[in-house]
């Protein structure tokens, strides 16, 4: 027998007259309960089908360290503190792993700054990037340089100025697929007049690659504030309820959401399925995380398994070479997309 867990509190139990029953069986009849008693109609079996999938990257793999977690507050510093063309040949690397998996982008983390040497290894991460036939989406943490972290909402502010100039910026890097901000805090009112206000104060050219980025526990309080259907959202999704419930609420989403200390890559993509099964309609999806392990951040969901990675998607690849040559020139397209050249 087996249970699912369904929000904080609902267990629905599946039992089999069999000594136990297989993956499969139990979400085929997990899926059967959800959607007959549940009207959540999820898909829990079967193989993915999304039109695009990112995976987060913050740290190298080889490299990875609590370091910048102890001394600088949080990992995401290593961009400001570290000449990231040391790393380069390390997150090539890891790049290479990404694309041949079959992602189409990285997902970014980056705090909100201006040194140069910072900016300098945002072009290495977008020369990185471009090389390995990715795009990044870049997600911007406030931090604290120019005050609270939600001051950058505000017209006017240091934080608002900075945050223009580091965007403006990143929209000129070659790679750059778009750029979310993140919103939410704990004790601090959900308004998305002020995300519409930011929205507003943005340059043309800038409204149309920014995201708004929501952690899982601010996805219910921004449906419940009004949020705006329209805005382009990034949401956090991890519970399964709330994966079904909130994963079609934005008419431009994607959903986040990642597996815990999964044991293999076959496992891990399982799992992963199943969890975005419970999704609606959802046409992007991404990935936490490409590896965070010893990071100083305590937590295990990486994806990159014992030198493996797998993703939600299986891609087509088609490749036409050039014959009369032992080691002829291809050319490799993923779902119609030239990917590299080599």
């Amino acid at each position: 027998p087996a249970a699912v867990r369904v929000g904080n509190g609902t267990f629905i139990k599946v039992g089999s007259t069999a000594d136990s029953l297989s993956w499969f069986g139990f979400l085929y009849v997990a899926e059967l309960v959800l959607n007959k008693y549940y009207n959540l109609g999820v898909k829990l079996t079967g193989d993915c089908d999304f039109s695009s999938v990112g995976i987060v990257y913050i740290l190298p793999s080889k490299a990875s360290s609590p370091k910048w977690q102890v001394e600088y507050g949080d990992r995401i510093f290593f961009y400001v503190k570290e000449d990231v063309a040391r790393y380069a040949q390390l997150i090539d690397e890891d790049f290479k792993v990404i694309a041949g998996a079959g992602y189409d982008f990285v997902i970014l983390l980056i705090p909100l700054e201006d040194d140069p040497l910072f900016l300098n290894n945002l072009k290495v991460m977008d020369h990185l990037a471009l090389v390995n036939g990715l795009e990044v989406m870049w997600l911007i943490l406030p931090k604290w340089k120019y005050g609270d972290e939600w001051s950058y909402l505000s017209p006017g502010t240091k934080a608002h100025r900075a945050i223009l100039d580091l965007m403006r910026f990143l929209s000129s890097l070659r790679s750059t697929r778009s750029i979310a901000v993140w919103y939410g805090w704990m004790n601090r009112l959900f308004d998305p007049e002020e995300i519409r206000r930011f929205y507003v104060s943005l340059p043309e050219e800038l409204r149309s690659i920014y995201w708004v980025w929501l952690d899982e526990e601010y996805v219910p309080r921004a449906v419940d504030a009004g949020m705006y259907r329209n805005m382009s959202v990034v949401t956090e999704l991890y519970d399964p309820l709330r994966l079904a419930l909130y994963s079609g609420v934005f008419e431009n989403q994607i959903v986040v959401t990642g597996v815990y200390n999964a044991e293999n890559t076959t496992v891990w993509k399982m799992l992963m399925c199943s969890k975005l099964g419970f999704g609606k309609n959802i046409s992007t999806a991404g990935v936490w995380i490409f590896d965070d392990t010893n990071d100083g951040w305590g937590q295990l969901f990486r994806a990159y398994i014992n030198g493996y990675l797998s993703s939600p998607v299986t891609r087509i690849r088609r490749q036409i070479c050039f014959p009369g040559q032992e080691f002829s020139p291809c050319l490799v397209w993923r779902l119609g997309k030239t990917v590299c050249s080599v």
